[in-house]
C-alpha cells in the first residue's frame, strides 16, 4: 500500500484557504449533473460531487469528454464553466479532493460552499453556542465541546477487525479471505460515517467563524467583546475538529495497512500449510504405492 507523504486533510485545508466561498451549497436538481450560473463569478458552475458520480456511473475516465457531455446537455460553453464543491466533501472524500486538484491544475475555477444555515449541523452549532454564551473558553463550554467531540472517530477500527479475524484464522483459507474482506468493508463504512459527520461540523464551525468575524468588524464595546469571545471558542472548536480528522485519517490508514498485512500473512500461512500437507500426502502415497508394487509385483 502506498503511503501519501502529505496528509489529505492538510491538502484539503490548504486548497480551501485559497478558494472562493459561495453563499450556500447546491440544492437538488433534475438535470443529469446540476449546473448553476453564479453572476458574481460569471461562471456556470458544475457541482463537482455529481460530476464525479456521473463519470463513475458511466465508466468515463476522460474528464474532458465528461465536461463536453455536460456542456451539451445543459447548453453551456466550456470556456464559461467552473466547478462548485462542498467544503466538507474535500475533507471526507479523497476522490473528490483529487478531482478538484486535477480541475484546478487544468485551469478551471473551483469555488466552494459550506453547509447551509438550515442544516442540522449548523442549527445544532447555534444551539450549543447559545447554551454556552456565558462561558469564556472552549474548554469551559460543555455544549460546544459535545457538539465537536460527539462525532467520534475510531481510528483503531481496522485493527479491531484484524484481531477478530486473526482469532478465526485456523479455518479454511477461503473463509478467512472472505471474512476479512466483508469485515474490512464494514469497518470502512463505520470510519466514513464518522469522517462525514465531523467534516460537516467543521464546515458549520468555519461558516460561523466567518459570520462572527464579519459581525465583530461592525461592532464596538461590549457587543464586540461578546462576539470575539464567541469567535475564539469557535476557532478552538475548528482546531479540535481539524486535529481529530487529520489524526483519524492518518491512524486509520496506518492501521488498515498493518491489519491487512496481518490477515494476508495469516491467510498465506494457512494456504502454504495446506500445500505442504498436500505435498507430504502425495509423497507418502507415492512411497506406499511403490512399496506395494514391489510386494505384489504390479505390472
Amino acid at each position: 500500500m502506498l503511503v501519501r507523504q502529505v496528509n489529505p486533510m492538510q491538502e484539503a485545508m490548504s486548497m480551501l484557504d485559497q478558494m472562493e466561498y459561495l453563499d450556500e451549497s447546491f440544492g437538488s436538481s433534475a438535470y443529469l449533473v446540476p449546473v448553476r450560473h453564479n453572476y458574481r463569478l460569471d461562471k456556470d458552475l458544475i457541482q463537482l460531487e455529481s460530476f464525479v458520480d456521473y463519470a463513475n456511473q458511466n465508466g468515463i475516465q476522460d474528464a474532458g469528454y465528461a465536461i463536453a457531455n455536460i456542456c451539451e446537455a445543459c447548453n453551456i460553453t466550456a470556456d464559461k464553466i467552473g466547478f462548485s464543491v462542498n467544503d466538507y466533501s474535500l475533507y471526507a472524500d479523497e476522490g473528490i479532493l483529487e478531482t478538484a486538484q486535477l480541475m484546478q491544475e487544468n485551469g478551471y475555477l473551483i469555488a466552494t460552499s459550506q453547509v447551509p444555515s438550515e442544516s442540522v449541523w449548523y442549527k445544532s452549532l447555534e444551539e450549543a453556542l447559545e447554551l454556552d454564551k456565558d462561558c469564556s473558553l472552549y474548554e469551559e463550554s460543555p455544549h460546544l465541546m459535545a457538539y465537536c467531540e460527539s462525532a467520534y472517530l475510531n481510528e483503531n477500527v481496522f485493527e479491531d477487525v484484524s484481531n477478530a479475524v486473526s482469532k478465526k484464522a485456523r479455518g479454511a483459507y477461503n473463509w478467512v479471505s472472505n471474512k476479512a474482506s466483508s469485515n474490512y468493508k464494514a469497518a470502512k463504512k463505520t470510519l466514513s460515517s464518522g469522517v462525514d459527520s465531523l467534516s460537516k461540523k467543521l464546515s458549520a464551525l468555519k461558516k460561523k467563524a466567518i459570520e462572527l468575524k464579519t459581525a465583530a468588524a461592525k461592532q464596538v464595546g461590549a457587543a464586540k467583546a461578546f462576539t470575539l469571545k464567541q469567535l475564539n471558542k469557535v476557532e478552538d472548536g475548528i482546531k479540535w475538529c481539524k486535529k481529530k480528522l487529520i489524526a483519524g485519517k492518518d491512524a486509520a490508514a496506518k492501521a488498515a495497512s498493518n491489519a491487512k498485512g496481518k490477515v494476508i500473512g495469516g491467510a498465506n500461512t494457512i494456504k502454504n500449510k495446506a500445500f505442504s500437507l498436500a505435498n507430504n500426502g502425495s509423497k507418502m502415497a507415492s512411497r506406499g504405492f511403490n512399496a506395494a508394487k514391489k510386494k505384489f509385483s504390479f505390472k
